[in-house]
């Protein structure tokens, strides 16, 4: 019986030897032999993997803001003083990644930004995911046109724009000095409470009512028709890149709003940009009534022209009617807004403008 056994085991030994050593040459006999249509195993593998390569854009998401205000309350006006607000928080390496974000010009037309992916940062990240990055830099252009700006253009100065400052001046104009339909007479005394019975003093009254009738209805029938239409801006606008290269921050907090244990990144960078623009902008009309005087009428030096989108907000102006000194038969100067000629009321508007920094453009009327 034992003798029965041992051959049995030695038969199923054998026989498992046998087995392997098939399965063995199988595998070798089948594998590819030529080395022109086929490749090696790692050779193979090798190629599996770049294959598989995921390709990441790493700026998707990555945009541009101007928030309506700074850090510090004051308003964004473009080139006066803006602050550019880049984000890549939202981008696939906005998390573990910076990027770097340089002005390579500014002006009246549009800003050029240039932004790298510092991707050597990453490398590690990137090789232990099987990611791999194309374009490491990329382009941004900012309208200006869709931006709050300054008066950085005459060009600015038409349509719709140009009508609101005419009725500005022109309203300055005529509440200085076109009198009401409303206006009437008003006795001195009277208007103290006083009555006098003096027949000097009611005659006197009444020549000076019929003054102010006659002073009225010349008023009224005079007219100010705009004449010439100036802007004075700086001959040359300075865009200064007060920080033209910043490199973003990561920072994180965690998120309040949720109960899972989760972080929130940011991934921000500031540029900034300013300028000469402060009170440096005026815009000038030349009026002529119906007698054929002229006058100077022209934004204050306290006006800030902002443009919306290129729509002007008229908060920010107020204009001036210019007046000048004429001395009577004492030799005692009198100060009068009329002007006996065109030239006289144009070299008054430009009377406290240093000229040499300034450019004049005529806006065309019609």
């Amino acid at each position: 019986m034992k003798k029965i056994i041992a051959f049995c085991s030695a038969f199923l030994l054998a026989a498992a030897f046998t087995s392997c050593g098939k399965s063995s040459n199988d595998n070798f006999s089948s594998a590819p032999t030529d080395s022109v249509n086929g490749s090696s195993e790692s050779s193979s593998i090798e190629q599996s993997d770049e294959e598989e390569k995921i390709v990441v854009d790493p700026f998707d998401k990555v945009a541009y803001g101007i928030p309506k205000e700074d850090d510090w309350g004051h308003r964004n006006i473009y080139p006066e003083e803006v602050t550019i607000e880049m984000d890549a928080s939202e981008s696939p390496f906005g998390s573990h990644m910076t990027f770097t974000y340089f002005i390579e010009s500014a002006d009246e037309d549009e800003i050029i930004i240039k932004a790298r992916a510092n991707i050597d940062e990453i490398q590690d990240f990137l090789d232990e995911y099987n990611y791999t990055v194309e374009e490491t830099e990329k382009t941004f252009s900012i309208n200006v046109a869709d931006l709050t700006t300054n008066l950085i253009s005459s060009d600015l100065i038409s349509g719709e724009n140009k009508a609101k400052l005419i009725n500005l001046m022109q309203d300055r104009i005529e509440s200085e000095l076109k009198m009401s339909e409303d206006d009437k007479y008003e006795d001195p005394l009277a208007a103290l409470g006083i009555n006098s019975n003096n027949p000097d003093y009611k005659e006197q009254a009444e020549k000076e009512k019929e003054e102010f009738e006659k002073e009225k209805a010349e008023s009224l029938q005079n007219e100010f028709d705009l004449e010439k239409l100036y802007v004075i801006m700086p001959s040359e606008i300075q865009y200064n890149l007060d920080s033209r290269k910043e490199t973003s921050s990561i920072t994180s907090r965690m998120n309040d709003d949720s109960f899972e244990d989760e972080m929130i990144y940011s991934n921000k960078a500031q540029l900034e940009i300013s300028s000469n623009f402060s009170n440096k902008c005026k815009v000038m009309g030349i009026f002529k009534d119906t007698t054929g005087n002229y006058y100077c009428v022209t934004t204050s030096n306290f006006s800030d022209f902002v443009f919306d989108k290129g729509s002007l907000e008229e908060e920010f102006l107020e204009c001036v009617l210019h007046t000048h000194p004429v001395e009577n038969e004492h030799g005692v100067p009198h100060m009068y807004y009329d002007f006996d000629d065109e030239k006289s009321a144009y070299e008054e508007g430009l009377s406290s403008i240093n000229e040499s920094e300034c450019q004049i453009v005529e806006i065309p009327l019609s």
